[in-house]
């Protein structure tokens, strides 16, 4: 028997009472063009001090050196678990019933509220989950948000990384 078979609970959720406005924030493609950009105006702006070859030699080095320093866990081993997939669909709220790791994706069109977790006999909830963000009560999945739930069999650790069989 492994774990899939003998851990388990239920998600309870109910739709967001008081009103949530969005933030705009830019999208990691834009921060990566605003970034490109800012090197542009700063290399043409250091380019013209000093001769030029000084500062502008130096920026460029000195920015390789970040970019390979920060660039050393790009890639790495991937350790996949297979999550279930379940909808929150209802907006007026339900209960979503979860075995081992569940994904919970907001399908109701409206902001939902988890208000319970509720735990099978001989299960508890493993925190973290092997993804983020973590589903715990209060906690507010967004329209077409998502949030991840692992329940464990009482005195087992979970992962992170390999599962017991």
């Amino acid at each position: 028997m492994g774990w899939r078979s003998g851990s388990g609970g239920s998600v309870d959720y109910a739709p967001l009472t008081s009103s949530v406005s969005a933030v705009p924030t830019l999208g990691e493609w834009m921060l990566v063009l605003m970034a490109l950009l800012v090197a542009v105006v700063a290399y043409r702006g250091l380019r013209g001090r000093v001769n030029g070859r000084l500062l502008s030699n130096l920026t460029l080095v000195a920015g390789a050196l970040a970019a390979a320093a920060a660039g050393h866990g790009l890639v790495q081993e991937a350790k996949a678990i297979v999550a279930d997939l379940e909808n929150m669909s209802s907006p007026t709220g339900g209960t979503v019933m979860a075995s081992y790791w569940t994904q919970l994706t907001n399908t109701a069109g409206v902001p939902l509220k988890i208000i319970a977790i509720r735990p099978n006999p001989g299960s508890v909830v493993n925190s973290p989950p092997p993804d983020s963000p973590e589903c715990t009560v209060g906690y507010v999945v967004s329209p077409t948000g998502k949030c991840n739930i692992e329940f464990i069999p009482d005195g087992e650790e979970g992962p992170p990384g390999e599962l017991p069989v």
